[in-house]
């Protein structure tokens, strides 16, 4: 079993502990996109982060802040600036799209991986299913 997992892992290149399903030693997701790290949930660890709307309640506040604070050198509002729930509901508004969009990207992102890992496995299955076939009297 160890020879034949070993030679699959060669078989299957870079990502094969993932595409085996064996989880990584550390816990993290295994990953070459700087998004998909920064907005994918580490299921190995203690810390939680949070959520995508924790996210979006802190870029909405960030940004109603940012409106109060720089509003006299950006001139967003020709006059006084409006109440804070004004501003958090404009502010909502600007950035639901863009919260849609980032939170529909990191999903694709872990549904692709999730494929490909499911194709990898498949694939390495039919292969040693072949093999057996091959060779039916010297089993793995």
């Amino acid at each position: 079993m160890v020879t034949q997992q070993g030679s699959a892992v060669a078989r299957l290149g870079g990502r094969a502990a993932d595409q085996l399903g064996v989880p990584p030693a550390s816990g993290a997701v295994d990953c070459d996109d700087p998004l998909a790290r920064l907005t994918v949930a580490d299921h190995g660890g203690s810390a939680q982060r949070p959520g995508p709307l924790g996210g979006f309640a802190v870029v909405v506040v960030g940004r109603a802040l940012a409106v109060v604070v720089l509003n006299d050198w950006i001139g967003w509002y020709p006059t006084a600036v409006p109440g804070w729930p004004e501003l958090l509901r404009t502010s909502s508004f600007n950035n639901i799209i863009l919260f849609i969009l980032v939170t529909g990207r990191a999903h694709a992102v872990v549904y692709l991986q999730a494929a490909r890992s499911a194709e990898a496995r498949f694939t390495a299955s039919r292969l040693d299913a072949l093999t057996s076939q091959l060779q039916p009297h010297f089993g793995p």
